[in-house]
């Protein structure tokens, strides 16, 4: 039976780490209560609590994992939604998935209060891989521009107290390992068939 992470999971991976991203500019903007942003954030971020911003609750890991499986049927990544989020069971390698997404939201989230501004949003919200930045010009994510703010963040996991560490570090560690060489096997393997033709 096929490992829910391999390499065509690796890829979409990716692209959800995106979507989660993309999650957090909109619910930040849709809030429309920038003090109240800062305080989810606040809330969640150092420690990795699960939640969504708006909900009166934080969720425990189970609910967040419901929460991702909508999202990435809703972003058309319904093969990420039943391979690979449907198959988290327990907190295993596989469950690393849920810290990074929530990390990824919450990043969202603080471009947002930097550039707090509706113009371009609509744009935004068709594009793939760039920051939130309406100031400037599109500034684009590439694939191991997420590898990298996956190392970012699981550095801030293995600061956490050991008691609240779901995961020990090493498996987190080798979860980035995982997405990396995926990521990268998937690119050879599509470059490669690019040649080809």
């Amino acid at each position: 039976m096929k490992t829910p992470l391999n390499r065509e999971n690796g890829h979409r991976i990716v692209t959800f780490f995106d979507t989660c991203f993309k999650q957090g500019v909109i619910d930040a903007y849709e809030f429309g209560d920038d003090y109240g942003v800062k305080e989810f954030i606040a809330q969640h971020k150092r420690d990795f609590v699960f939640g969504i911003l708006g909900s009166s609750d934080d969720f425990d890991w189970q609910v967040f994992r419901f929460a991702l499986y909508r999202w990435a049927r809703a972003s058309r990544l319904k093969a990420l939604a039943e391979g690979y989020i449907y198959e988290i069971r327990k907190k295993d390698n596989l469950w690393c998935l849920l810290p990074f997404c929530l990390r990824f939201y919450i990043m969202g989230m603080e471009e947002w209060l930097r550039y707090p501004s509706p113009v371009g949003i609509e744009i935004f919200k068709k594009e793939m891989k760039v920051h939130w930045d309406p100031n400037e010009k599109v500034r684009k994510m590439s694939t191991f521009d997420f590898i990298s703010y996956m190392h970012e963040f699981a550095y801030d996991y293995c600061k956490l107290p050991e008691e609240k560490q779901p995961v020990k570090p090493i498996v987190v560690d080798g979860y980035c390992r995982a997405i990396y060489d995926l990521t990268r096997k998937y690119a050879q393997k599509k470059n490669s068939k690019a040649s080809a033709r």
